[in-house]
């Protein structure tokens, strides 16, 4: 069982990087493509390792805060996590 504040790998998700991520979707990576994500997670609960997004513009705040890896947007904008940026997050 994945717990919200001990993120864990997703035994069903092979480990990727996000630039192999960038690639399988068509996207543009914003910071390091190298990091390794593991498994994806709310962007309030995503840690190390994980992916998450942003698609509702009453969320952007928490991208600010979250611990994710990197976080899926449709605008590059300024987060600690690297950026996945795509025509439709959702």
């Amino acid at each position: 069982m994945i717990r919200p504040n001990q993120p864990e790998k997703d035994p069903d998700m092979q480990p990727r990087t996000l630039a192999e991520l960038a690639d399988h979707v068509g996207g543009r990576v914003v910071g390091d493509g190298g990091r390794t994500i593991t498994a994806a997670a709310t962007l309030e609960n995503a840690g190390p390792g994980q992916i998450t997004f942003l698609s509702n513009a009453k969320y952007a705040s928490l991208v600010n805060k979250t611990r994710a890896a990197a976080v899926v947007v449709k605008n590059e904008m300024s987060s600690p996590a690297a950026l996945l940026v795509v025509g439709d997050p959702y």
